[in-house]
């Protein structure tokens, strides 16, 4: 017998008591000097997670990342742990379809979705489980093909349009049931309407975005992959909204 599992897209806005302030504006860049490199992060070591990551200071990646717990139960595997078993390219492989499902999500517009539903739905699909049960973001379990219905009513009655920039690292990759990869998502609004809070969003935020206006939202997104084997397999499982900005 073919047991069924629930999986859950839980677009719920979880902040932490600590780690959730505002972002340092001064230049975080690294310069080549080994001294330098090796004195950022022992001094970012002090007061965030950065020791649980192979992080070596060669791509530049927003601190705040790193400033909130990954571990979420005893399952937990740092990326420091995880590196020793799953490659740095099988890494890059589920961020790359964390940041391909986001900017689908943002990216395509209204007009394009009404253009033609069926091939945005299809789009959705690959990204997402069509066996899996999802949240409606207010407690209401729902099928997946009802869950894909809600995301195109909010982006054709919203009028999304918007530019997206999504920051993550491989260092960034952690293990807790599912694979985690945590990032950054820059949304700025350039639809004619503002984006609402409090109503299903797929990554939902506790403020409106107006026109023209520019959010950051930090975030955990799980992936279960279909074929262990297979990096590309992965489907998103939850969004866990960690900060906002």
């Amino acid at each position: 017998m073919k047991i069924e599992t629930k999986v859950w897209i839980l677009p719920l806005l979880v902040i932490y008591l600590f780690g959730c302030g505002r972002i340092d504006d001064r230049d975080n860049s690294i310069s080549g000097n080994t001294d330098t490199l090796n004195e950022v992060i022992e001094d970012e070591e002090k007061t965030s997670y950065l020791s649980e990551t192979y992080y070596d200071g060669k791509s530049i990646v927003d601190k705040e990342l790193y400033a909130v717990p990954f571990r979420k139960s005893d399952k937990y595997i740092s990326n420091k742990e995880l590196s020793e078993t799953v490659s740095a390219a099988n890494m890059n492989k589920m961020v790359d379809t964390v940041e391909e499902y986001i900017n689908i999500l943002y990216s395509t517009g209204y007009r394009q979705v009404v253009s033609d539903q069926e091939k945005f739905r299809n789009t959705l699909f690959t990204y997402l489980d069509d066996n899996a049960y999802y949240t409606d973001g207010n407690g209401n379990v729902i099928t997946a093909d009802e869950y894909v219905n809600m995301i195109i009513e909010w982006i054709v009655d919203n009028h999304i349009i918007a530019e997206i920039a999504v920051t993550t690292d491989r260092s960034l990759v952690y293990s807790d049931m599912y694979y985690y990869v945590r990032c950054k998502i820059d949304i700025q609004n350039y639809g004619d309407q503002k984006i609402p809070a409090g109503s299903f969003m797929p990554v939902l935020t506790e403020d409106v975005i107006n026109v023209f206006e520019k959010k950051s939202i930090y975030c955990d997104i799980a992936l279960k992959l279909e074929n262990s084997n297979d990096y590309t397999s992965g489907k998103i499982v939850s969004i866990n909204v960690i900060n906002i900005e």
